[in-house]
């Protein structure tokens, strides 16, 4: 097959090169990437993201645009600054090319090599030919970042002539030459595409730029990847290459698993039933209904009391919104890793049904996935059945476990950082947009983002809103305001069409959403049995007294406050007065090892299932048990909340109604501690205003469903000048105001301000790595997580006795893939104190430590970039003028210490 793109230059200038002796024609990665781009779009791509950019851009041939801009993505590589940056690795290659007349440039003769990037380069040469600007662009962001608004990718060629033309200019017979090899190259990727000239290409809107600019990345990606496009000898030119079989080969390898292409258009009563195992509530039958009968995909929120199936109404719903637009997969966002970790169960069970006959992809999104026991499983069967298993089943495929890959899978449950990051200006923040287009989004606990990330959400949302992709939010206690601001995100403008009722309903249950342009609001009979909590005021000094009371014939009692140092403080207290009651302690510095089994037996001894024999218990914990765990208390005492998160916390009280409890426990009773006394500390978490503004509306009865809503809003709502508490509400709003700017800064750019293309979605200044974007969309001072080990003989490190057994690994050797799951599960936050206050100098002792006692450690995958803590034989050590001490009953224990006279990090009996 001797085509024009086979012949001089095309087989002789490189893409790609390595020392070892190993190259790529460039007309091969070309061809290769345009080929896998060409199965993308063919075989992966949701077929919603297809007719949403049609639509968007009618007349548009969009596996022809695709397939041109897969074979131009690199032709800033047939340049005179390229080859010379690539020919001076090996002689060989500099003495083929030459033969062609091309003449090969030192790097030393070029005064600007690195002000022409060639993905900028790229696009400075395609619009130097006639190019559309959308087009042009997206070449131009193929490597994840795009152009300034300041930049002008088409005066490269005048500002840097000698990159582009060689040393004497575009005039010179070398200029001409390189001028003729990007023409004959246009020209040829015009014929291969389908096109006749460049003026056929269409101008393209920039929603279609970005998922393009996507697409073209992952194509990039696979085709840059020798594990499935092998490079070549050095001394083979290149001929013998066979396409499409060379295509058909790549595309085996990485073998793909199937789209999830569900056909449920509606769901009765009897489906719902077959699926969950019980007959829907009037809550699910009317999220079903709104989603049947509505004509366009939209946001739908559902405002409901916790316990009352949202989750499963949230599932069914996306398979019909799934069916309806041609979405084909499920994103899932939640706001901890702790409660992504504690849905993953149910959502891994709800996608293996889907799953019957087909194999579907499946990703737990988020920095300690790993070590999650259900996914770890999934991910060493999943790898196995790859290509054994042909009767369907759900897979972890090894291409979209990369930190970037996370949205690519067909179901990705995660923490909702993952859906954040497609509104932070991240490098390849594009690719992110790729990922979540086709699909359907659910976001559980709405309420638990503040100010900050919240300012992240409403720009993810205006872009979902203009893929049109569905979107579920799930809340039990969402303001009003907050309901209007999500709702108008996603519609992308402020809406006046509907009765402006919408914004202020009080009604509860309730489930509003968009049809069109249109609000549509309905509120849902409530056919589940309310039950009323009585409100007592008490004080956490007064805490042993009330529990020996109430517990007096047994049963459980929780107790949840606003600071670790509190909840121990508590536990140890209670300990001592009351000796013979069991007492659990839970917050989040315990290590994962020791949470996870902490939260197992909370699970088992109050759980659903849990029975009499199990229940006698006092928990103890933080904010933790606002969320996730399906755990019921007889009785409660709390901290004074937020009235929101206060709700919250007495979802867990008497959750199960079907339960029979001790009789001085028979009616549900939370002690709300400190109504006048507000800790510092709680008012540095939650703020003052809210605090005091929750504490003059609780009643001594709450009603539970119907005074959820009437409680949350009346909180939030905004003040008037001279009631009592409006001067702290104007201090609580200039702060939220101030997080909102602060997030701002860092967030992409709407559609309407990038007008024409790409150019200024991304500030350069902004980082690439994931810890960096964590940061961005999370507000809050830095926090530092350290790796928990015992260190009491030389070489080795140990894990805690309860955990292994004083199982040793060795310091001087790169641990197993199994010792570094192990080592992984020590990870816990280190206390504010030294986090917020001792940053700089905290983990410059602990790498000093790691580097003088670990550095073998760091050669593994898993453990690199980790710090390591290390304890001597009593458990306890130095940090930075800190008493550190770890107990399996209290977690991690931080002490100042007053008279301590060695500084840094002392762990050696």
């Amino acid at each position: 097959m001797d085509k024009d793109y086979r012949k001089r230059p095309y087989n002789l200038l490189a893409a790609k090169y390595r020392e070892e002796g190993y190259w790529l024609p460039y007309y091969a990665h070309a061809m290769d990437t345009a080929g896998i781009m060409e199965k993308l779009i063919n075989h992966w791509l949701p077929v919603h993201i297809v007719e949403n950019i049609l639509e968007r851009n009618p007349g548009i041939e969009w596996e022809k645009l695709c397939v041109f801009t897969a074979l131009t993505h690199d032709i800033a590589k047939l340049t005179p600054i390229f080859m010379a940056r690539i020919c001076g690795k090996d002689i060989f290659l500099r003495e083929r090319i030459e033969t062609y007349g091309i003449k090969i440039h030192k790097m030393t003769e070029f005064n600007y090599s690195s002000k022409t990037p060639h993905s900028f380069a790229g696009e400075a040469i395609l619009l130097n030919l006639g190019c559309p600007k959308g087009i042009a662009a997206v070449i131009g962001a193929h490597h994840g970042t795009s152009c300034s608004v300041t930049e002008d990718p088409q005066g490269m060629l005048l500002l840097y002539e000698e990159n582009f033309y060689g040393s004497k200019g575009k005039e010179d017979a070398q200029g001409k030459l390189w001028s003729r090899i990007w023409q004959e190259w246009i020209n040829i990727s015009l014929e291969i595409s389908g096109y006749q000239r460049m003026d056929d290409l269409p101008e393209i809107d920039v929603p279609t730029q970005m998922i393009l600019s996507g697409l073209l990345i992952m194509a990039d990606w696979i085709a840059s990847n020798e594990s499935y496009a092998p490079w070549i000898s050095i001394e083979d030119s290149g001929k013998e290459l066979k396409y499409p079989e060379r295509i058909e080969q790549i595309w085996e390898k990485i073998s793909f698993p199937d789209q999830w292409l569900p056909s449920c258009w509606f769901m009765d009563d009897e489906m719902f039933r077959d699926k969950y195992g019980f007959l829907p509530n009037e809550m699910q039958r009317q999220m079903l209904r709104a989603v049947e009968d509505t004509g366009t995909p939209g946001i739908y929120i559902l405002e409901a009391q916790m316990g009352l199936g949202k989750t499963e109404a949230a599932l069914s719903a996306a398979e019909i919104l799934a069916s309806k637009w041609h979405c084909e997969g499920l994103f899932f966002g939640l706001p901890t890793q702790a409660t992504a970790n504690g849905i993953f169960p149910r959502l891994k069970g709800w996608a293996e049904n889907q799953s019957e006959g087909v194999q579907l992809s499946i990703r737990l999104a988020h920095g300690m996935a790993m070590l999650q026991k259900g996914y770890r499983e999934l991910i060493f069967h999943g790898h196995a059945i790859q290509n054994e298993d042909e009767n369907g089943g759900l897979i972890v495929h090894q291409w979209f476990e990369g930190r970037k890959q996370a949205l690519l899978s067909s179901f990705v449950v995660g923490t909702i950082d993952q859906l954040l990051m497609t509104a932070l200006q991240q490098k390849h923040v594009m690719f992110r947009h790729l990922g979540i287009a086709g699909k359907v989004v659910v976001i559980d606990e709405c309420h638990a983002f503040d100010s900050y990330m919240s300012c992240y959400l409403e720009r993810a949302l205006e872009w979902l809103g203009i893929y049109g992709v569905p979107v579920i939010l799930l809340s039990a206690t969402l303001p009003s305001r907050r309901r209007a601001k999500l709702i108008e995100a996603y519609h992308g403008r402020k809406i006046t069409s509907a009765p402006e009722s919408w914004r202020d309903s009080k009604a509860y249950p309730l489930l509003t959403y968009i049809d069109g342009d249109s609000v549509k609001q309905c509120e849902i009979p409530v056919d589940t049995i309310g039950k009323e909590i009585r409100i007592v005021q008490g004080k956490i000094k007064d805490i042993d007294k009330i529990l020996k009371e109430k517990l007096a014939e047994g049963g459980c009692a929780g107790i949840i406050v606003n600071t670790v140092a509190l909840a121990q403080e508590i536990a140890r207290n209670l300990r001592e007065k009351m000796p013979d009651y069991p007492i659990l302690l839970v917050h989040a510095r315990f290590t994962m090892a020791d949470r996870q089994q902490i939260e197992e037996e909370l699970l088992c001894r109050i759980g659903k299932s849990s029975v009499p024999e199990t229940r006698r218990l006092i928990v103890i914990g933080t904010q933790i048990l606002e969320q996730s765990l399906d755990i019921d208390f007889d009785f409660l005492i709390t901290q004074l909340a937020p009235m929101d998160l206060l709700l919250q916390r007495i979802g867990r009280l008497h959750r199960h109604g079907y339960r029979e409890r001790p009789k001085p426990l028979k009616e549900p009773v939370c002690v709300v501690c400190d109504h006048e006394g507000i800790d510092e500390a709680s008012k540095a978490i939650y703020g003052e205003w809210l605090l005091k503004r929750t504490a003059v509306l609780l009643p001594d009865i709450i009603h539970i469903p119907d005074s959820i809503s009437l409680l949350v809003q009346e909180t939030y709502r905004d003040m008037k000048e001279g009631e009592e508490l409006y001067p702290l509400w104007m201090e609580h709003m200039e702060k939220q105001a101030q997080k909102e700017r602060a997030a701002e800064s860092y967030r992409i750019p709407t559609e309407k301000e990038l007008e024409e293309t790409l150019h200024g979605l991304l500030d350069s200044k902004v980082g690439d790595q994931d810890s960096d974007a964590l940061a961005s969309v999370r507000d809050g001072e830095a926090s530092i997580a350290v790796l928990l080990m015992l260190h009491t003989k030389e070489e080795t490190a140990e894990f805690f006795p309860w955990q292994s057994e004083g199982e040793e690994i060795s310091m001087n050797h790169v641990p197993s893939e199994d010792e570094c799951c192990k080592i992984l599960l020590q990870k816990v936050q280190l206390p504010r104190m030294l986090s917020a206050y001792k940053y700089k100098e905290c983990v410059a002792r602990l790498e000093e430590q790691n580097k003088e006692y670990l550095e073998e450690w760091q050669h593994s995958k898993w453990l690199r970039g980790e710090l390591v803590l290390l304890l001597g034989k009593d458990m306890t050590t130095e940090l930075c003028g800190y008493k550190l001490s770890y107990d399996n009953a209290y977690g991690l224990i931080c002490e100042k210490e007053e008279q301590h006279e060695r500084k840094g990090i002392s762990f050696m009996p």
